[in-house]
């Protein structure tokens, strides 16, 4: 089978104390705005002592800083529709 003209959606993971919560999107932008709202809403608290970075920067930031010393994981795979 040929890929040609496939379709590519976003998978993206989110690993914490709880379980594994994997979400679906048609683009990258998207799959990194729901990082971003997760962030937002957990910054304060993990990280309370300080300020909230720009939106466009929390995600990245937060879960760089949890992957070094906490238990929360977020990653992006790109994936072809078969």
């Amino acid at each position: 089978m040929s890929n040609a003209g496939s379709q590519t959606v976003y998978a993206a993971i989110y690993e914490h104390d709880y379980g594994t919560d994997i979400r679906v999107f048609a683009s990258q932008a998207q799959a990194e705005a729901w990082r971003n709202d997760l962030a937002s809403e957990w910054w304060d608290s993990e990280f309370a002592e300080e300020e909230k970075p720009p939106q466009a920067e929390i995600g990245a930031r937060y879960f760089e800083r949890m992957a070094d010393g906490g238990n929360e994981y977020f990653t992006i795979e790109a994936c072809a529709v078969e």
